[in-house]
């Protein structure tokens, strides 16, 4: 468990994701292989892990970040700050250790009880995917570490013996490197990875016999996920508007929460009239 998780987390974003949120009350998740540092999704074997893990990026601290408000609102949008503990959760009770057999779509999949987590168990796989349920433990929110290590930041994750191979992927997904350091990250973390189609042609439906192994190059198509999030947590929602918002901006925001969140604090950032 994390000793030291934050009770706020704060995200940088426009005025279109605001809105986006808004309406769908849900957080979106970006591929790895798709956000800024390009390098997160490399392997020391050189395998593209990126495609298998979907974040979101937060950081908690409160204070303001000009290269944040610069790299993801270009100073015009805005900044979130939502609980930590912002997702909805759901739980299939059982007796611990037990195991809950979920069939779907001719496959099955063995979930351990009791099951508490941000998705629902009917979701947890498809016809086309699988979501490993890491949240079980500390490993859906994980604070950044900032490294020089390249056997960190490049992490070797196959470890061959006579007649298996290991993975181990609880050292991905988590270092950056150390220029990175001012965005201080939280990120929460999904870990999706493809049906292989041609696989079930073995005749096996247990899902971790289908899935492909990160030794196999594979091409994903999903690009992103939303997860939902608690039906009253704009209650608690923070706005800090950018610093060359408009007065026309603040309107829109404004707007939009007295729509969906009207006890919602909403002020202007401190750099607010003072960069040119």
């Amino acid at each position: 468990m994390i000793d030291n998780k934050p009770k706020i987390l704060f995200h940088y974003t426009s005025f279109q994701s605001l809105a986006l949120i808004f309406k769908s009350k849900k957080i979106r998740f970006n591929r790895l292989d798709h956000v800024d540092d390009l390098t997160e999704a490399e392997t020391f074997e050189g395998q593209q892990l990126g495609q298998h893990y979907f974040i979101s990026c937060w950081t908690d601290s409160r204070l303001e970040n000009i290269p944040l408000w610069q790299m993801y609102t270009g100073f015009t949008g805005v900044r979130i700050g939502l609980p930590s503990d912002m997702f909805k959760t759901y739980k299939l009770d059982g007796k611990k250790g037990e195991q809950f057999k979920l069939e779907k779509n001719g496959m099955y999949y063995n979930l351990r009880l009791p099951y508490a987590g941000p998705i629902k168990v009917d979701d947890l796989f498809t016809a086309d995917y699988a979501i490993m349920p890491a949240f079980y433990g500390s490993d859906f929110l994980q604070k950044m570490e900032y490294t020089e290590d390249k056997n960190l930041l490049i992490p070797k994750v196959l470890s061959k013996g006579a007649d298996t191979i290991t993975i181990s992927l609880d050292v991905f997904c988590k270092y950056k490197a150390i220029e990175w350091t001012f965005q201080n990250e939280w990120r929460f973390i999904l870990h999706i990875t493809p049906i292989d189609k041609n696989a079930r042609l073995s005749g096996s439906n247990k899902i971790g016999d289908i899935l492909p192994t990160i030794t196999k190059d594979f091409d994903f198509l999903l690009q992103d996920y939303y997860l939902e999030l608690k039906e009253d947590i704009f209650n608690n929602l923070e706005i800090l508007t950018g610093p060359k918002c408009s007065k026309g901006d603040i309107e829109i925001v404004e707007t939009l929460a007295d729509k969906y969140a009207p006890k919602a604090v909403i002020s202007s950032s401190c750099f607010t009239g003072k960069l040119k």
